[in-house]
């Protein structure tokens, strides 16, 4: 198999396992908070790489150190700006606006690569894509409202996304990409209990319901041990922009799951939205005129 397939597959699995803990999350979310929630889950993923690779690297490079810190805080950054917004905002509006996250990943690889990947096939796909998540996120009820604090964190949220892979992708692959993953959790657990600290959150679950126990692992283990595993492979092996298109994926496959857990109506606004956001990915990721890679 081919090494562009397998970062399709990977990206894909990835962003169906995401998807699904929006529906986990609001399930645990009346009993225990978010900051609670977000330490328990890191630190189980960094619990369960130790024990799937107990090696340590010793060696030490500044320069590789300063871009797993980096990318950590801004992982960290990610999770707490995405959990503000969503607590003062419409989540109609939050899931809008980090699926920008493509649309600055786009502009941080063009800086980075110093080559710009703004051409006319990518643009029109980007754009397709972003109309197709509105037409999910929205629906027929069309645009709910705007919060100038609220809407502003979600974007500062798919901005630290951007960070976050473009950060990682600088890693050498001389790493381990269990090892990879187990040191950017290590980051972003320190900033997330600072920031605790700081604001004063809980970080002591005490509901020990089955329920919850169940939601942690499956955040812990599966959403973030395996998916992040998984995610930053398919960055090795289709890079920073590709893998970062499969965000718009994110919508479309939670209304998926919505309307099987929570049977929500998938109106035609949805299915063409849906269609949209596929069409748009072909565009960009299919081979004619390829200026990327």
């Amino acid at each position: 198999m081919r090494n562009t397939t397998k970062g399709y597959i990977l990206a894909i699995a990835t962003i169906t396992i995401w998807s699904s803990t929006f529906i986990i999350t609001k399930l645990i979310l009346d009993f225990v908070s978010p900051s609670e929630i977000l330490i328990l889950r890191i630190f189980l993923a960094i619990l369960v790489l130790f024990i799937l690779y107990p090696k340590i690297d010793t060696k030490f490079q500044f320069k590789t150190e300063v871009l797993f810190f980096l990318s950590g805080v801004t992982l960290a950054l990610y999770f707490i700006f995405e959990n503000s917004a969503l607590n003062i905002t419409f989540s109609s509006n939050v899931g809008l606006l980090v699926a920008l996250s493509p649309l600055f990943t786009t502009i941080i690889v063009s800086i980075k690569e110093k080559k710009s990947y703004f051409v006319p096939k990518n643009t029109f796909g980007l754009a397709l894509s972003l109309l197709g998540v509105g037409l999910v996120v929205f629906g027929k009820e069309g645009f709910t409202g705007i919060n100038p604090t609220g809407d502003f964190l979600a974007i500062c949220a798919a901005l630290m996304f951007s960070f976050y892979t473009a950060f990682l992708s600088s890693v050498t692959k001389q790493y381990h990409i269990i090892e990879k993953t187990r040191k950017v959790f290590i980051y972003v657990l320190l900033s997330l209990l600072i920031y605790s600290l700081i604001a004063g959150n809980s970080i002591i679950i005490t509901n020990t319901s089955s329920n919850i126990i169940f939601g942690i692992l499956y955040l812990g283990i599966i959403a973030s041990s395996f998916a992040f595993i998984f995610w930053n492979k398919a960055i090795e092996y289709i890079g920073t922009f590709k893998t970062n298109l499969f965000i718009y994926l994110v919508p479309l496959v939670t209304m998926l799951f919505s309307a099987i857990v929570f049977e929500d109506p998938v109106t035609l606004f949805k299915v063409i939205g849906a269609i949209l956001i596929l069409l748009g990915l072909y565009i960009v990721q299919s081979k004619k005129k390829m200026e990327c890679n």
